[in-house]
């Protein structure tokens, strides 16, 4: 198997976020990671409460958004937040710790830009450029499986109705099932029991579209009218056109896109939104250094003198990217520095947890 996956560069593990209908507005994510800039860590005990106090306040700015539905209500015990906290745990932007919740690294990333690059708003339901981006990224890493459905159903039906796509979504995911099967010549039993075994179907479908449609029209990817048609923006149409990119590449249409997402997110993300920003050469290797450096300040770890790969790798590419226009991802990090051009110092990369280390020579 694992030669297959490396052929296919796809883990074919049919991984996605467990969702809740209420879980509509991403921003909230953005009030809950608000919160630990006046703290390390919250007691998880109590922590859903507190996160839904902080969060009604916004409540005037989402009765503004384009779209008001999501919205977090005053509960006893904080059930309204839950979801989103559960999220905000499942996309690494906070980690359990013990008894308390701190930042994950998505999550130290995210308030280490908004501090360079700031905020286009007061409403945290509106998204500036870099947070689309970043957020984008998360959900196409976690979720690209359905939220990659659901684009191709909006690309071959253009102005479809919700409840078809709610009708047909659990026979789609059975399909590819079928023909990952056919292709690794493996069965993925307990996968499709699980989607066999979706109780109310109809019901649970609904906690798993409802959230993604919202999800990608605060993103400009889809329209989405008060009868729930959707269809595909002009970015949507470039983003649909690149991920069947990714399609081709790999010869299947890819389940688990990690691989692909480390590789050509930035770039997409350039064609998606027109931005026609310049792709990384080693002429810039001064810039991308300079952010290093600023990484072993921003993200100091035990050691001296080191930093987490993933953390300046995610850090410096959206820096690279809105500060100095210039394009250049993950894996491009990596690749330069595991090459002879890095003089400077001592990279160590484990692919069993898909993380590393820099470290000053």
């Amino acid at each position: 198997m694992e030669g297959k996956f490396f052929k296919y560069h796809d883990d074919f593990d049919f991984r996605y976020l467990t969702s809740n209908s209420k879980l509509r507005r991403l921003g909230y994510l953005k009030v809950l990671l608000s919160m630990f800039e006046e703290a390390e860590g919250f007691a998880i005990v109590n922590f859903n409460k507190r996160f839904e106090n902080v969060a009604v306040e916004y409540e005037p700015h989402l009765l503004k958004h384009k779209n008001t539905k999501g919205i977090i209500k005053n509960t006893k015990n904080g059930t309204s937040a839950a979801p989103y906290v559960e999220l905000a745990l499942k996309l690494e932007l906070i980690i359990r710790n013990a008894f308390s919740y701190q930042l994950g690294k998505k999550g130290i990333v995210y308030l280490a830009l908004k501090k360079e690059l700031g905020i286009d708003n007061n409403s945290p339901f509106d998204f500036s450029e870099w947070e689309t981006a970043f957020f984008l990224e998360l959900i196409l890493k976690d979720d690209y499986w359905f939220i990659y459905n659901i684009l191709e159903w909006a690309n071959n039906f253009p102005d479809m109705q919700y409840q078809t796509l709610k009708k047909s979504f659990k026979q789609i995911l059975l399909n590819d099932i079928i023909q990952t099967e056919a292709i690794l010549d493996t069965k993925f039993v307990d996968t499709t029991m699980r989607i066999n075994n979706w109780s109310d179907k109809n019901s649970y479908i609904e906690h798993i579209l409802m959230p993604r449609l919202n999800w990608l029209y605060d993103f400009d990817i889809i329209t989405l009218d008060k009868n729930l048609s959707f269809s595909l923006t002009n970015y949507g149409k470039v983003l649909y056109r690149c991920l069947c990119n990714w399609n081709e590449l790999a010869q299947h249409k890819i389940i688990s896109a990690e691989w692909y997402v480390k590789r050509f997110f930035m770039k997409i993300f350039n064609e998606v939104y027109h931005h026609n920003k310049k792709v990384f050469t080693f002429a810039e290797e001064g810039i991308l250094d300079m952010y290093l450096k600023k990484s072993f300040e921003l993200f100091r770890t035990m050691a001296p003198n080191r930093t987490t790969f993933s953390l300046f790798a995610n850090f410096a590419k959206t820096m690279m990217y809105f500060k100095h226009s210039i394009v250049i991802d993950e894996n491009d990090i990596k690749e330069f520095y595991e090459s002879n051009l890095n003089t400077k110092y001592i990279f160590k990369y484990q692919e069993q947890y898909k993380d590393g280390y820099l470290q000053k020579k």
